[in-house]
């Protein structure tokens, strides 16, 4: 039998990027319903309706097979807080239909902001019985404080109906067993999610 697994991983680097704290990688269960509704669209080849963006506003994914559509869209640049990893400081319990972190971190230098660097969605690697992808982002602290992250998650963007491109939440983990991540000031933060199939 096939599965697929979520985990995460965080890694605190020094201003030369040498590592500060590994923290271990943590099972994720955070897969929400945006998610299976963006699955379903690309399998149906259809629009698929009433699915919530991170504004909580209900919308429907254009047909994958439109004319300049764009789908279930992971990579971001730098500064990009809509799409991508994201992280933030709320401590609510995940539930399926969440649709957005509860409290967002901001791109910035002010207090209690971080600096976004760009989403990486690397090659997918095969061994043995597993295959897998790693998406990593790293997010700076130039605040002058350290800021503390207690959730995380993965946006995406796609094309609704209309033509104009949409964010929705794939992923929102809320940090288990005690994990919160202090990040310093003058300090950055890797965040990873590994994907990975297994036969």
């Amino acid at each position: 039998m096939v599965t697929q697994t979520l985990s995460y991983r965080f890694t605190l680097m020094d201003h030369q990027g040498r590592p500060l704290v590994r923290y271990p990688w943590m099972p994720g269960h955070s897969f929400v319903k945006a998610y299976m509704k963006g699955l379903h669209c690309l399998w149906r080849l259809l629009n698929e309706s009433s699915v919530e963006d991170t504004d909580n506003v209900a919308r429907v994914l254009r047909n994958p097979v439109s004319a300049a559509s764009r789908v279930m869209e992971v990579v971001s640049t730098a500064g990009e807080i809509r799409m991508g990893i994201v992280v933030g400081t709320g401590l609510t319990a995940v539930t399926m239909d969440d649709h957005a972190l509860e409290t967002q971190i901001i791109n910035g230098t002010g207090a209690g902001q971080l600096l976004y660097q760009p989403t990486v969605v690397n090659a997918v690697v095969e061994a043995g019985a597993n295959s897998s992808t790693l998406i990593t982002r790293g997010f700076t602290n130039n605040s002058g404080a350290t800021v503390t992250i207690f959730e995380a998650g993965i946006y995406f963007r796609w094309t609704d109906d209309g033509g104009t491109l949409r964010y929705f939440c794939m992923v929102r983990d809320k940090l288990g067993g005690g994990q919160d991540v202090p990040v310093l000031d003058g300090t950055t933060v890797n965040v990873d999610y590994l994907i990975t199939i297994s036969a």
